[in-house]
């Protein structure tokens, strides 16, 4: 199994910023409709409005029935006048009975009947005035009565008793026929009471349910943009920055969601930026590190270099001597071979290093991965004179991975590493690196004998920017930077410090089988 042992920093130009994604536009302002408040408003004019028409209906309803009420009331006024009115001609013929049988010759008590006559004459008049018949020939009476004063004989008292009676019976028929009215307006009255009970019910139901429809509807669409609104803000806390349109409505909510969309392409632009600061600032970084390897690099080649001029130079001088001899071991080539096989070493890794990072997603060896960042750390100052002790699990399983992103990141934890142990209390510096199987993946562990740090220090160890190192020696990007690499993996990365007795760096890598 090969690991990517490649360099991790760019050429002296400074990497061309990778143009901003599609940057989200604010959403366009759309014109605002009815607010929620002018809603509501219309709901409860809706409301108002069913109220007043069944109100309207039920003083429709009232009126009607007065008027039902007062044609019953007539009509029973009528009834009682037609009853005393019959009782009078019952009076009436009841004197003339006794009046035909007392009476002798021109004994006839013209007066009596007189009265009881006008009486039933005032009465006659009175049902008639009220707008309903009496049913007494008024004529015929008049002169039956007339008769009776000029005659006032027997004939002429039977001649207005078959009159009365005449009168009592056509009386008795307007009365029934008085009754039925009556009895037809009860049920009018009733069927109209039920017809508008019906129709009150029917308006309020339906005005009950075309309300709460609307009702239903306004909310049900009110709750489900407010959890549209909900979902977006947590999309937006996990990170999503899509130009996305929250909700469509016209009113505050509205506006809440286009303010969402504001704040999405704000965060998206800010973000971007930040990202190309980043990568400027950690540009910055590699290049000072590529200084101080390449000041390590010229005294690794200059020692060959110096040992092949002076075999060189002995060679002349025995040369211009003339006592060049093989033998003699200052000319012996396999010195010069040995010097120009470490020359070659030395280029081969610096070559191996300095190839193009590559992006490709590979089965990779953590063990190969921390060699090579030793490799490359060799070449380092600030890891002169530290001593690293490595312990590797031959059976470490192999993680998928981006060989590069790996290497810079194993490299930030050994040289962070290495600044840590050169402020150690006791002792040399110490660095110990080792390996070992973690479930399914792969776990590193890198511990030093540094100062440490507490627990304040700790708990902001990976927010950007912060730093505890010198200004110009850190960029507090370092420890961020390694923990977005090992998430990026599925990984994790944690750090355990005690102050006084150093910090222990944890990196789990998972395996295929993991990731399975």
């Amino acid at each position: 199994m090969h690991t990517a042992s490649r360099r991790t920093w760019p050429s002296a130009a400074p990497p061309p910023a990778a143009p901003p994604p599609s940057q989200p536009q604010p959403p366009a302002e759309s014109p605002i409709g009815l607010r929620l408040r002018h809603k509501g408003l219309l709901a409860l004019l809706a409301v108002i409005s069913l109220i007043a028409l069944l109100f309207s209906l039920v003083l429709a309803y009232r009126a009607s029935m007065e008027q039902d009420f007062d044609r019953l009331e007539r009509t029973r006024r009528a009834g009682v006048m037609a009853a005393d009115l019959a009782q009078t001609q019952a009076l009436a013929l009841s004197e003339l009975g006794t009046q035909l049988g007392g009476s002798q010759g021109d004994t006839i008590d013209v007066d009596a009947i007189e009265r009881s006559l006008s009486r039933l004459a005032a009465q006659a008049h009175a049902l008639e005035a009220a707008g309903f018949t009496s049913g007494i020939e008024d004529a015929a009476l008049v002169r039956a009565r007339e008769d009776l004063l000029q005659r006032r004989d027997r004939v002429a008292l039977l001649a207005l008793r078959a009159q009365l009676e005449a009168a009592l019976e056509s009386t008795g028929r307007h009365t029934q026929a008085r009754e039925a009215l009556s009895a037809v307006q009860v049920a009018r009255v009733h069927e109209r009471g039920r017809a508008v009970a019906v129709t009150l019910a029917a308006a309020a139901i339906l005005g009950t349910a075309l309300v709460g429809v609307v009702v239903v509807f306004f909310f049900t669409r009110l709750s489900s943009d407010i959890a549209r609104l909900r979902a977006r803000a947590l999309a937006v806390v996990a990170g999503d920055r899509q130009a996305d349109r929250t909700i469509e409505r016209d009113d505050e909510l509205g506006e809440l969601g286009s303010a969402i969309d504001v704040m999405v392409a704000a965060l998206a632009a800010r973000e971007h930026d930040l990202g190309i600061e980043r990568r400027n600032v950690f540009h910055q970084e590699k290049m000072a590190t590529i200084g101080a390897l390449a000041a390590g690099v010229l005294n690794d080649i200059g020692n060959p270099i110096a040992a092949i001029d002076g075999l060189a130079r002995a060679m002349r001088d025995e040369r211009e001597a003339g006592s060049l001899r093989y033998d003699n071991p200052l000319c012996d080539p396999e010195n010069i071979l040995r010097e120009t096989t470490r020359l070659q070493i030395i280029t081969r890794q610096i070559a191996e290093l300095a190839a193009p990072p590559s992006s490709r997603t590979e089965l990779l060896s953590l063990n190969d991965v921390v060699r090579s960042a030793l490799l490359l750390a060799h070449f380092d100052p600030r890891v002169n004179g530290v001593r690293i002790d490595t312990e590797f699990d031959p059976q470490l399983p192999a993680v998928d991975g981006v060989g590069d992103r790996l290497l810079q990141l194993v490299l930030n934890l050994l040289v962070n590493a290495a600044d840590a142990v050169r402020g150690a209390v006791a002792g040399s510096p110490l660095i110990s690196i080792k390996t070992r199987r973690h479930g399914h993946g792969a776990e590193l562990l890198l511990a030093d004998n540094g100062c440490g740090m507490d627990p304040n220090t700790l708990a902001r160890a990976f927010d950007p920017l912060f730093t505890t190192k010198p200004a110009g020696q850190g960029t507090g990007l370092g420890l961020p930077l390694c923990r977005e690499i090992a998430q990026q993996h599925g990984g994790a990365l944690s750090i355990e410090s005690t102050p006084g007795f150093g910090t222990q760096v944890t990196l789990y890598l998972p395996g295929p089988e993991a990731g399975a």
